[in-house]
């Protein structure tokens, strides 16, 4: 499998000890506060300051101040963020933990809509991952008892801080998509929201208003119990239903989608290494071809079943399920309860996989 690199993306890497970069970064995790008092006194200060800066109207700058703004808004957010670190990692015990990382996530939301879309991507990665409570339990198990409450902040504090920060980003489209992302990847109602901004925003690309419609449409999110049921292309009958008691990946893609094929060979080896444990994979193809795809599963031996109606992105499944970009990997659990969207191939899946399998019913 390939290696997924460290990223620095605050509160939610730190608590699974997960490395930030740099040395600059590695000095200021070890500086531990004075005292817990004094410490989340600095994050409410630092908190203060940056509303203010985020609350003047980004629509009334010109193109150079609204650089100027956003860059004196991601110094702030960056301080709250390893405020938030610092806290998380010195006062486990303390009754404002939970607040502290809600703090430090928005920190991060704030620093992600104002431009730096890796931190973003590995905040999401990491705040909205299926086997939240299963790694606390490995890297901080004196907080596996408060998993629950802790994703719960953290998810609602990075998505506050990208709708805060959201109209200083400009135009990026990497950010936008990366708020598609976690609109899709929620597990709150603050997902939703953040959908419904993204449809009202004039600067953002076009993708974003058909991403954000499909998201808000959708039948099944994170949570839910889908139905699937279809004849595959090869004849084989599938019905989630029948799968209960597995853990299923639902991946919807396509032969001319190339990072859907790029990660055929990861999935493969996943696949063969995990089906005798109860793994299986279901494709939905967003084909316009039938023959591409028949190809394509002889060439690279596919040994899942797919399901083919040649409507591509207007079909009932990727209507049901809010597909806007591919590949889109849906991660189930033994009860066929929808615990991961869009989930990263290479980023971790191995253990979600083997965590859910793990779990008793």
């Amino acid at each position: 499998m390939r290696a997924t690199a460290a990223i620095t993306t605050g509160a939610a890497l730190l608590l699974f000890g997960w490395a930030a970069e740099g040395p600059e970064n590695a000095t200021k995790a070890k500086e531990p506060p004075a005292n817990a008092e004094a410490a989340w006194a600095e994050i409410l200060q630092l908190r203060g300051s940056l509303d203010r800066e985020l609350d003047h109207r980004a629509v009334a700058l010109k193109e150079e101040a609204l650089r100027a703004a956003a860059k004196r808004i991601e110094v702030i957010a960056d301080q709250l963020e390893q405020k938030g670190d610092a806290f998380i990692e010195h006062f486990q015990q303390h009754s404002n933990l939970v607040q502290a990382m809600r703090q430090g996530a928005f920190g991060t939301g704030v620093i992600g809509a104002v431009g730096d879309s890796a931190r973003l991507y590995g905040a999401i990665e990491g705040i909205t991952r299926c086997n939240w409570e299963s790694s606390l339990r490995r890297e901080r198990p004196a907080l596996a008892a408060r998993a629950s409450e802790i994703q719960s902040a953290a998810e609602s504090g990075l998505i506050e801080g990208l709708l805060a920060g959201q109209p200083f980003c400009g135009t990026n489209q990497q950010v936008f998509g990366l708020m598609l992302r976690l609109a899709s990847r929620a597990r709150s109602e603050l997902g939703t929201k953040l959908a419904r901004q993204l449809l009202t925003v004039s600067n953002a690309p076009g993708f974003v208003g058909f991403g954000a419609k499909a998201v808000l449409d959708r039948r099944w999110r994170v949570g839910s119990s889908p139905r699937l049921k279809f004849t595959a292309i090869d004849g084989r009958a599938v019905d989630l239903k029948a799968l209960r008691d597995k853990v299923v990946l639902i991946s919807f893609w396509a032969t001319d989608c190339t990072p859907c094929v790029e990660e055929l060979p990861e999935l493969k080896a996943l696949y063969e290494k995990l089906k005798p444990q109860g793994f299986e994979i279901v494709g939905v193809s967003l084909d316009g071809n039938k023959a591409s795809l028949l190809r394509m599963i002889k060439e690279k031996n596919i040994p899942w079943p797919n399901h083919f109606d040649g409507k591509r992105f207007e079909g009932p499944f990727a209507s049901e399920f809010g597909v806007w970009a591919i590949p889109d990997n849906w991660l189930l659990d033994r009860d066929g309860r929808v615990c991961e969207v869009k989930a990263d191939v290479y980023h971790a899946l191995e253990e979600k996989v083997a965590d859910l399998l793990a779990r008793k019913r």
